[in-house]
């Protein structure tokens, strides 16, 4: 939108819900002082903006140099090297090019009482033709109806929309782009293949918050997943534990684009880094995303927003909680309560040993198109058994979930071990050990969290003797 319509419409606004008679008494700047008749927008300075050729800004926050470097480019040579926005610098360019007023005061009192003497900030315009002119910013009015505001060398002062103000008063950080992460978005084809739609395939969470780091990797044979389990899981010991779908979407989807709500420091002393909690970050998250690795640290939280860093970009952010949702995430929080419960049609064995004895299974498919839906033949002992009943038996097998963290790690032996062999020549091994009342520790490759109902075990263990029996199996918990 041009400058000029945006000012018109900020000056109708102003019409419709002040009121002619209410706008005119705001922009009163003090008792006495007389105001020009009508409140129609004054042109204070109006030049293309592409004739900038540079803005020397200077208020409290120091003082910043812009220049441009082509059709509707500018750059800030001391801020080399950061992501910079490019729609922050012209914004400013325009600032200079175009500025109209609300109002012009006919009589004014002396400069200081508006606070321009000295000026609040000023900004000095050099255009293509050599010209240059100083503008000086003072004191915003009560309302937030704008700024004082005048040329420098020039009596007349004038009110000017807050936006140049807040223009004029930038800090440094302000120049800086909002967008501190952007990754790969999946093809649909891809999505189809995985768990959300970003590419992700490996995180790791640390920081002060967490008593050890947590390594998280994607599964590459998708047709392997559990049911309900995401495409992800925990590498502890050199070993894995399935994370709960929707919990790791979750944590997924902001990582699309991560934005900042604020800039407040760029190029951070250490003495800064220490102030924000940024020199030991409160949680840190490293992880990959179309073959580049990316690093980000929170510090303090204050007001609901972080601080935060990115690995290569030296500036301190201000991030909402909402874009970091692993900020506290432990171990607890995403693994899966589902035990164990890979699919049916992955199979080539189910081996199960109990107090009784143990029992192997193999698992056969007479085609291609029925391992898709459905077991063909099933072996126990070398002699078949019936795949219908086994078919129950089986997701008895899969269907015991975490009731609870488990307080303790039982060292006794397993009361039930399941062990999964896959076609591809995978295994996966579950034990079931006694961990107190009603309770067993339930395992994955060594690796557990949760205790599990008794009946759940016992159920199987029963139910074990059925199967080979061709007793029927029921699949009521």
């Amino acid at each position: 939108m041009k400058k000029q319509l945006k000012y018109l419409i900020i000056f109708g606004a102003v019409l419709v819900v002040l009121g002619g008679a209410l706008a005119a008494l705001l922009l009163t700047p003090n008792d006495g002082d007389e105001t020009s008749s009508g409140l129609s927008t004054i042109k204070i300075v109006d030049r293309e903006k592409d004739t900038v050729e540079q803005v020397e800004l200077i208020n409290t926050h120091g003082t910043l140099h812009m220049v441009r470097t082509g059709n509707d480019k500018w750059e800030i040579p001391a801020m080399k090297g950061l992501p910079m926005s490019d729609d922050a610098m012209a914004i400013l360019a325009g600032d200079v090019s175009f500025v109209a007023a609300y109002q012009k005061l006919e009589s004014p009192k002396d400069a200081g009482e508006y606070g321009l003497a000295p000026a609040q900030a000023t900004a000095k315009a050099t255009f293509s033709d050599q010209s240059e002119l100083v503008f000086e910013l003072g004191n915003e009015i009560a309302g937030d109806s704008g700024y004082y505001f005048r040329v420098q060398g020039e009596e007349a002062i004038y009110v000017v929309p807050s936006d140049i103000g807040d223009s004029y008063l930038s800090k440094p950080g302000d120049f800086i782009s909002s967008v501190m992460i952007a990754i790969n978005i999946l093809s649909d084809v891809e999505q189809n293949q995985s768990v959300g739609t970003i590419d992700l395939p490996w995180m790791t969470l640390a920081g002060e918050t967490r008593s050890s780091p947590i390594e998280i990797k994607k599964r590459e044979n998708i047709q392997k997943l559990h049911v309900g389990a995401a495409a992800f899981f925990i590498v502890e010991k050199g070993n894995w534990a399935w994370i709960e779908e929707l919990r790791m979407v979750e944590l997924l989807e902001p990582f699309k684009t991560i934005m900042a709500i604020d800039v407040p420091v760029v190029r951070p002393t250490d003495a800064q880094l220490q102030e924000y909690g940024l020199k030991t970050p409160f949680s840190t998250c490293a992880f990959t995303s179309g073959g580049q690795t990316y690093f980000i640290k929170l510090g303090h939280l204050e007001e609901g927003l972080y601080y935060a860093m990115v690995d290569g970009v030296d500036v301190i952010y201000k991030i909402g909680q909402e874009s970091v949702p692993w900020a506290k995430t432990i171990k607890a929080d995403l693994v899966s309560k589902k035990i164990c419960m890979p699919s049916i049609t992955t199979m080539k064995s189910v081996t199960v040993t109990t107090r009784d004895g143990t029992y192997k299974f193999d698992v056969t498919f007479s085609s291609k198109e029925q391992q898709a839906s459905m077991v063909d033949r099933v072996r126990w002992n070398n002699e078949e058994i019936d795949e219908s009943n086994f078919r129950s038996y089986y997701l008895n097998l899969i269907f015991p979930m975490g009731e609870e963290p488990a307080q303790t790690v039982p060292t006794g032996k397993p009361a039930l071990t399941i062990i999964y062999d896959y076609q591809d020549g995978d295994r996966d091994v579950v034990d079931y050990i006694p961990n107190g009342a009603r309770r067993y520790f339930a395992q994955v490759n060594g690796v557990g969290y949760f205790n599990v109902r008794d009946y759940y075990v016992d159920k199987i263990i029963a139910d074990t003797q059925k199967v080979i029996k061709n007793e029927k199996v029921d699949t009521d918990f």
